[in-house]
């Protein structure tokens, strides 16, 4: 099961890789995504890589036709999410 703020993580996510160009998803399939990959990100072990997790689960979604980022424009692509997209202290 994955929270709130996951959710908000990865439709942010998902939503610059759209905005970028860098992933392709089925038409209507967007939001079925964004949950499946934040419920795999709320499953992860302690020490797994974020990035590489995020990457894994974005290529499981049979609704992901492609992605075109890899590790490092993941990595600098969530470097880069404003502070506004998933405020300090939580969602509201």
């Amino acid at each position: 099961m994955s929270s709130p703020f996951l959710v908000a993580f990865v439709e942010a996510v998902v939503g610059r890789l759209l905005d970028r160009g860098d992933l392709e998803i089925a038409d209507g399939e967007t939001d079925a995504v964004v949950h499946a990959v934040a419920a795999r990100l709320g499953t992860a072990g302690q020490g797994e890589s974020l990035v590489s997790t995020l990457s894994k689960a974005l290529l499981a979604c049979e609704a992901v036709e492609e992605l075109y980022a890899d590790d490092m424009d993941l990595k600098e692509l969530i470097t880069d999410l404003p502070t506004d997209v998933l405020p300090r202290g939580g969602l509201p």
